[in-house]
């Protein structure tokens, strides 16, 4: 059965590709005078509705609406273990 990688699901959901928004919140936490919550709340939603979502159509507007509100839920995943989740797909 054919399936679109996580990445590319992040990619079609949030219009941005994960690796880039992955770099970009790596070089925020370095310097502490950067405010990173958007970025991470971005990243974490961004990943949890490409793994558990399937509908893409709905991912859309779910992230679309938390891109208005500022209001998600990803069910007590946090951003390092969607992370840890999207690296362990690569081994």
């Amino acid at each position: 059965m054919k399936q679109l990688s996580t990445a590319r699901k992040f990619k079609l959901i949030t219009k941005v590709d994960i690796f880039k928004k992955s770099k970009e919140l790596e070089a925020a936490t370095k310097d502490e005078a950067n405010d990173i919550t958007e970025t991470i709340e971005f990243v974490q939603y961004g990943l949890y509705l490409a793994f558990y979502e399937k509908d893409l159509k709905k991912a859309k507007e779910y992230f679309d609406e938390f891109l208005t509100s500022g209001e998600f839920d990803t069910e007590d995943e946090t951003v390092k273990s969607l992370m840890e989740k999207f690296k362990a797909s690569f081994e």
